[in-house]
């Protein structure tokens, strides 16, 4: 177990942080074979983030050779089960979901098919918010779903917010999403950019939250800064990830994706007074062992549409 506090002293030199509560970290992946029942954990816990990214298109498990990871109806089994235990939940996505594939400066046919494929899919899973990186501005095309958000980036035609926030269980829980900005001739036109850090800043100001959550999509440098920001909580980062790396700890807990969602990061979080208090970072291997789950089809994918909870909506 490692006790982690608030602010490095370049960072905080750098941002003008300020000290922060000490956070008890308990870095443990967890079992990796079994059902999804036989997984979960049973604690005090007051809620739960379960987080995956980077899919690109892909609804199934990744296609490796010996051990194939991944896919929807495996991580719904395993949402399945965690709501089983009655700890409240929010199922994020950090980013990176759709194929943004492309020849010259239009979606190949290929990356159409399996975005749409992949929409179709959130309708039968539980996913609460989702970070429109920069492939989904690319890949998109006008369309949505609820809880998108994207502080940096806005377009009057693409329905994504700056921020979400949710009651999970008593505690408001305010997300909000960051991405390095795309190839310019995929965005659609008109798109407005806000560098990611600003973008974080203007997002959550003013929001009455007991807890924030940041998704970033490839930008590395972007989440190590926004972790050093007073007010930022949960920094959940997926950049091409292959390994299991430890949660950062010298500013809000910081933790990775896998690549391709083969893997599910589970935050067990404990929020008091002051914010943040302790938290159980795992590992949960989407594999064969799981099993699988699907809920029933959604209303269909709509361009315009009512978000979860309460939405903050960027100037474009």
């Amino acid at each position: 177990m490692v006790r982690i506090l608030g602010c490095g002293m370049l960072w905080a030199a750098l941002l003008g942080c300020q000290a922060a509560w000490a956070v008890e970290v308990d870095d443990d992946p967890g079992p990796r074979s079994g059902p999804a029942a036989a997984r979960v954990v049973s604690d005090d816990a007051d809620l739960v983030l379960l987080v995956s990214g980077e899919q690109a298109g892909k609804v199934g498990a990744c296609g490796c050779e010996g051990r194939p990871l991944g896919g929807l109806a495996r991580q719904q089994a395993y949402v399945d089960a965690v709501e089983a235990t009655g700890t409240p939940l929010l199922v994020l996505n950090a980013g990176g979901w759709l194929d943004p594939g492309a020849s010259g400066v239009e979606l190949t046919d290929r990356a159409r098919v399996v975005n749409d494929g992949f929409l179709r899919g959130l309708r039968r899973v539980r996913v609460d918010v989702l970070n429109a990186g920069w492939p989904e501005w690319a890949a998109l095309e006008g369309r949505g779903r609820p809880g998108l958000v994207a502080s940096g980036l806005h377009h009057h035609d693409v329905p994504v917010l700056d921020v979400v926030v949710q009651d999970v269980g008593g505690v408001r829980v305010a997300v909000t999403g960051m991405t390095r900005a795309g190839m310019p001739y995929l965005m659609p036109a008109g798109t407005h950019s806000v560098p990611g850090v600003a973008g974080v800043k203007a997002a959550l100001d003013g929001v009455e939250r007991d807890l924030s959550v940041v998704l970033v999509y490839d930008d590395s440098e972007g989440a190590r800064a926004v972790s050093m920001l007073p007010g930022v909580d949960v920094v959940v980062e997926a950049a091409r990830y292959h390994g299991r790396y430890a949660p950062l700890s010298d500013g809000a807990l910081h933790v990775r994706t896998w690549e391709q969602g083969q893997r599910l990061s589970e935050l067990r979080l404990w929020v008091g007074e002051e914010g943040l208090t302790k938290a159980h970072v795992r590992q949960v291997d989407l594999d064969a062992e799981l099993g699988v789950a699907w809920l029933a089809p959604g209303p269909p994918v709509l361009p315009i549409y009512e978000p979860p909870g309460v939405g903050k909506l960027g100037d474009p």
